[in-house]
């Protein structure tokens, strides 16, 4: 009697959701290939890794070539300089991830950043996420900023709220894992300084929920010669802008929260 052959059943595992991590890159070189590498070794590997080579001059460009060669995640936008926004800009144009994170090419941040805060967001059902994260002094000290002690949930309003009294956030864009449907019709305003202090708030506004998780994964390097760290220029101004524009945002939409709008502004007068 012919023996009938047992058919195997795969169960293949829930596959991970594609994240894109897009890095807009300028003149820096130095720092470049530590940012890099530190987004290469997250535990979380389903990713889209976006450099954007905002017409750089030294050789940032290459570096990005370089490592494109090595890792197929990887995928490499040379531009003309239009500035920061532009290039987080063109990274959201070429993005496929069902999240989506930004990370400084002078910065770096822990192997666990991302997985952290995607279990975050899949575990709490919230559209965005925010980790702590520690300043990294070029002289090897460091402090922890925007850190907890345990996960808390926030409404739009409470993490609005949140940034404008400078409590557990800020307005930074990347210590922060975004559900991408957040950007639909929404792109960082191009030709000024300071562009996520008004922007943020905008996108937190959109979602469902915020989760602050209790984990320090973003390195923000303390460097001289950065945006925020330069002597005051009339660019500067832009600050003072984009933070009234946060609060005629916040009066229309929030205006239970005017007060810390205004007590905000104030702050950033100063």
């Amino acid at each position: 009697m012919r023996q009938r052959r047992r058919l195997t059943v795969v169960v293949s595992m829930k596959k991970e959701k594609l994240i894109s991590i897009i890095v807009p890159i300028y003149n820096v070189e130095n720092y470049l290939p530590e940012c890099i590498d530190s987004i290469l070794r997250q535990s979380y590997d389903n990713l889209e890794i976006i450099l954007v080579n905002d017409g750089a001059t030294d050789s940032c460009g290459l570096i990005c070539d370089q490592y494109a060669c090595k890792d197929k995640r990887i995928v490499v936008i040379h531009k003309e300089n239009g500035g920061l926004s532009d290039a987080r800009n063109a990274g959201l144009s070429h993005a496929h991830g069902e999240y989506i994170a930004f990370v400084d090419s002078d910065d770096y941040i822990e192997a666990d950043m991302i997985s952290e805060l995607y279990n975050a967001c899949q575990g709490q059902n919230a559209d965005v996420a925010v980790c702590g994260r520690r300043q990294a002094w070029e002289n090897g000290n460091s402090s922890p900023m925007f850190c907890v002690d345990k996960l808390i949930e926030y409404s739009p309003k409470q993490a609005i709220e949140q940034i404008l009294l400078n409590g557990t956030m800020d307005s930074a864009a990347w210590d922060k894992l975004y559900k991408s449907n957040l950007f639909d019709n929404m792109r960082y305003p191009v030709g000024v300084l300071h562009e996520d202090v008004n922007f943020t708030s905008r996108l937190l506004y959109k979602a469902n929920k915020v989760v602050k998780i209790p984990y320090i994964g973003y390195n923000y390097r303390m460097r001289i010669g950065s945006i925020t760290k330069q002597a005051f220029k009339p660019q500067k101004m832009d600050l003072y802008y984009q933070t009234k524009m946060l609060c005629e945002f916040v009066k229309s939409h929030l205006p239970e929260l005017e007060n810390q709008a205004e007590k905000y502004y104030c702050f950033n007068l100063t």
